[in-house]
């Protein structure tokens, strides 16, 4: 995966071996006024894919499931882009990290994660989707 111009590039087979792996979502997103802002920017693809970002996009996140059910979510962060992984029941690492990697870590451990959508604190202090 590269980014250039806004558009982040894919190479055939990278984010998607086979059909199975075809067709799930991939997001951009970033932090604005303490809410959690996700767009859907397209699905994986076998063949080579350019998926255009928000200009206010501090992240790009793809979902993955596993054969066996368990979803993954991998986390690619401006201005490296170089993955951090969150899977599906394990403590994940990034729970008392700062800005957008904590509060998806908070969606996904406590399964509030719902994909596109603007997430922000509730009354309770829990982040939950508006």
């Amino acid at each position: 995966m590269k980014v250039i111009n806004q558009k982040v590039i894919v190479e055939g087979h990278e984010w998607a071996r086979s059909l199975r792996t075809s067709g799930m979502p991939v997001y951009a997103g970033w932090v604005s006024q303490g809410k959690l802002h996700v767009v859907e920017i397209g699905r994986t693809q076998k063949r080579p894919a350019v998926y255009q970002l928000p200009s206010q996009a501090e992240f790009v996140l793809r979902e993955y499931w596993t054969n066996s059910g368990w979803r993954i979510l991998y986390y690619y962060p401006f201005p490296t882009w170089e993955p951090l992984t969150l899977r599906e029941g394990q403590w994940p690492a990034f729970l008392e990290e700062e800005g957008a990697i904590g509060i998806i870590a908070h969606l996904f451990f406590f399964k509030r994660w719902e994909g596109e959508g603007v997430y922000s604190k509730t009354e309770e202090g829990e982040w939950a989707k508006e």
